[in-house]
């Protein structure tokens, strides 16, 4: 439980400090929706110790400095907690202190209440992302009770220097799986049938499997786009996949993707070097393609000639105002500010995000004549 007092000082109550030798380094307790979000004015996101910030176009073109983050992500967050299991990990404070004998200036242990008070702000060395959804549950009309559903939290005392190796440790480099790792080695059904459809299909050996960066390495894709774009709880195609489809779904699917290399062999196995060429050239192997893909096989299923509406990604000529050419090729101008977006140098480098995703599957679809079940 989390109280103001009448001094304005936070009272965390239901504490277990972890001691390391004589110093007290942190508390651990647990803190519900309602908790963190009556002292969510007194958390702080210190650049210094975490992801730093960002310049974002705001309304009217304006230009507004944000810390950074990942839309999606949040997305995701809020609607596990309102709808689906979510664990949420270990929520991290940390109450800042100038040296190890200064703690008591800022946080003070009352062991036979079983609390301690907390005298200032409190800074957020991990957890900025689950904190930010948690804050903005308060404008829902909540099917959960915000006083009950907590979560584990640990209220470190430690200098800026201190926080800033925590940080560190918990977020750096061999401390935590990319997001394709952590899906590759999940042992869902989901990600189990995707290793088998790889295995079974051109794919093999073409699928980045331990980190989501394709474009240093002759791999098509990484593991977590494909999966993304066939089962992501929001976005995939097949994020409905009932278990008695299974079977049906890896026939097809294992059909369409061998089809599909056929169609595009830029898809199949190449050099980083031919990547490179490919990366410059062509929209095809860029994620929000990889949603399209999956949002044609999903639309083609039941199709007697779906080959036919397949083979109008790469023999179409497709016309764009003035312009004429391959509807997968970078210079179409249907691609420009939609998905493809010129940075300094005047290169056009691929954006991923729900709204190109989502403008990839409409025009892919639409170019094939494909109705969106």
């Amino acid at each position: 439980m989390i109280t103001i007092n009448d001094n304005n000082e936070i009272e965390i109550f239901n504490i277990v400090p972890v001691y390391r030798g004589s110093r007290i380094i942190k508390y651990i307790t647990s803190a519900s929706i309602t908790d963190i979000n009556l002292v969510s004015d007194r958390l702080q996101y210190d650049e210094k110790t975490q992801r730093g910030y960002v310049d974002r176009k705001a309304k009217k073109g304006k230009i507004e400095s944000t810390r950074i983050y990942n839309t999606l992500n949040l997305l995701e967050m809020k609607e596990k907690i309102l709808e689906d299991f979510f664990d949420g990990g270990l929520l991290t404070w940390n109450v800042r202190v100038q040296n190890a004998e200064d703690a008591k200036a800022v946080c003070e242990f009352v062991p036979e209440e079983n609390k301690i008070i907390i005298k200032g702000n409190i800074t957020l060395p991990d957890s900025s992302q689950r904190h930010m959804v948690i804050a903005g549950l308060k404008d829902f009309n909540l099917r959960i009770n915000p006083s009950s559903y907590c979560f584990p939290l640990a209220i470190s005392l430690y200098t800026l220097a201190e926080e800033q190796n925590l940080f560190s440790e918990i977020n750096g480099e061999g401390q935590r799986a990319s997001k394709t790792r952590a899906l590759f080695l999940n042992n869902s059904i989901k990600s189990a049938l995707l290793k088998e459809i790889i295995h079974e299909t051109a794919f093999k050996d073409n699928v980045e499997t331990v980190t989501g960066v394709t474009h240093n390495k002759d791999k098509v894709v990484s593991f977590a786009v494909l999966y993304n774009s066939l089962f992501q709880r929001n976005a995939g195609a097949y994020r409905t996949l009932n278990e008695d489809e299974v079977k049906e779904f890896k026939s097809w699917i294992i059909k369409f993707y061998n089809e599909l290399i056929i169609v595009l062999p830029q898809l199949d196995k190449h050099t980083k070097e031919e990547r490179d060429t490919i990366h410059k050239s062509t929209v095809l192997e860029s994620v929000p393609l990889f949603y399209a893909y999956a949002y044609v096989a999903k639309n083609l299923e039941h199709e007697v000639h779906w080959k036919r509406k397949l083979i109008k990604l790469a023999t179409t000529t497709y016309k764009a105002g003035m312009w004429e050419g391959e509807f997968l090729s970078l210079e179409n101008p249907i691609w420009h500010n939609t998905i493809a977006f010129q940075n300094k140098a005047h290169n056009w480098k691929i954006v991923n995000n729900n709204r190109t995703q989502k403008f990839a599957i409409d025009i892919v679809l639409k170019h094939l004549n494909i109705v969106n079940i």
